[in-house]
């Protein structure tokens, strides 16, 4: 489906009537100021799923680094960095 898109006027003079339609949709509905993206507007639920599934993926993504760096610690392959440019050698 196509975004919906509503410039930076339209929001100011119907916000309600928008916000509405964004809620009935479940899905964003992007602002522009001169075809510039400036915004996305999303209703309360949508937000909430959406911080949900982002703390579910920082959740994943620290488990899989805890777990590489247990698997390197065994082998034996952890190194002491004196500096960030170490990182890169």
């Amino acid at each position: 489906t196509l975004p919906h898109l509503v410039s930076t006027a339209e929001i100011q003079r119907k916000f309600r009537t928008i916000m509405l339609q964004t809620k009935r949709r479940k899905s964003p509905t992007f602002i522009l100021n001169s075809n510039d993206p400036q915004g996305v507007l999303v209703d309360y639920s949508s937000w909430v799923d959406i911080v949900a599934k982002l703390k579910l993926q920082e959740e994943k993504d620290a488990l899989l680094a805890i777990k590489a760096y247990k698997k390197e610690k065994r082998r034996g392959k952890l190194k002491t960095l004196k500096s960030l440019a170490d990182l890169m050698n």
